[in-house]
Order: structure tokens, then sequence, then C-alpha cells
């Protein structure tokens, strides 16, 4: 059988549910964005969740805007004189 989750805290519950509106009222409130629940902080969770939803699509968790710049062509180099 599996282990029951540690509870957590509400800013981790809406990581969790990926709810950036509700984290976002949570830490202007003042929540401690270094919390730890089940070993991990806000942004470490963050992370995990975005790398299961990526494992689990098949792709991968970089997105367009992660993309490698294409490679540049070199140029000759100049005729000398």
């Amino acid at each position: 059988m599996i282990p029951p989750l540690p509870p957590c805290t509400p800013a981790h519950q809406a990581v969790e549910c990926e709810d950036a509106e509700t984290l976002a009222r949570l830490l202007a409130d003042g929540t401690d964005p270094d919390e730890v629940c089940d070993n991990l902080t806000l942004l470490t969770h963050a992370v995990d969740i975005e790398g299961d939803s990526a494992l689990q699509s098949g792709q991968t968790s970089d997105g367009p805007h992660h993309r490698r710049p294409p490679r540049l062509r070199r140029r000759p180099p100049a005729a000398g004189p």
C-alpha cells in the first residue's frame, strides 16, 4: 500500500492543482515562499509538477521559448587585399 501524502499547506495545494491565481494571492498575503512540504519548496514542487506533466504527456517540459537558437553558418573569410 502506498503511504498517504503528508498534509500540505494551502500554497502547496495551489501548486499541486496548478492554481496560479490562488498561489499569487497566498504569496501576496504573506505566505513564506520557502515553506517546505514533503521535502519540496513551492518552487521545487512546481518544477516537479511540470516534470511529471511532461513525462505523462511524452513531451519535453522546456517548451518553445527554451529551444536552442538556430545554428548560423559561418561566413567564409573575406578575401585579402
